[in-house]
């Protein structure tokens, strides 16, 4: 998986369009602050082990795109703290693509889900699920793309096909 996620930041960070957040998560999540100069290195200490909860990594991402003005108003909740000593992948890009009046304007938002199994802790995925499709729904942008892999034989696809409709 850290290879995979190397060559999509890799490929990202060659374009000045693009903004990327990366997002990790077992049973909680947290965005890591990566650029061109350190993902690399954050990739390599960041390491898989855990629950997955995709309910915490859709919850992170809503906050990031509420954060970033396209979707509803600026929350001041922080998503609770992740070891780094364990997490799957979730990348969130945007691709700017001129100003407004009041800021950038996201031409699209585009969601990658990398995940080496299920959801298997107790938060309700289903609530997060619905939160993240509604804010996608409303995105001030012309375009939404989810996209996701399952690594391992462990990964449920007609959860993760349903997710990559949602975009």
């Amino acid at each position: 998986m850290q290879s995979a996620l190397a060559y999509i930041l890799k490929e990202s960070f060659e374009s000045v369009d693009i903004e990327v957040s990366l997002v990790v998560y077992n049973h909680n999540a947290d965005i890591l602050e990566v650029n061109r100069e350190n993902y690399r290195k954050v990739i390599a200490a960041t390491i898989a082990q855990g629950k997955t909860c995709f309910a915490s990594a859709f919850n992170c991402v809503g906050k990031i795109l509420r954060d970033k003005g396209i979707v509803g108003k600026k929350t001041n909740l922080t998503p609770p703290s992740l070891s780094r000593a364990g997490s799957t992948t979730i990348l969130t890009f945007f691709s700017i693509s001129g100003e407004k009046e009041g800021g950038d304007r996201y031409e699209e938002v585009v969601i990658g889900l990398m995940t080496d199994g299920k959801h298997t802790t107790k938060n309700n995925v289903t609530v997060a699920f619905n939160a993240l499709s509604a804010d996608l729904k409303a995105a001030k942008c012309k375009k939404t793309t989810f996209h996701t892999i399952g690594f391992t034989n462990q990964h449920n696809f007609k959860a993760l096909d349903v997710l990559r409709k949602m975009g």
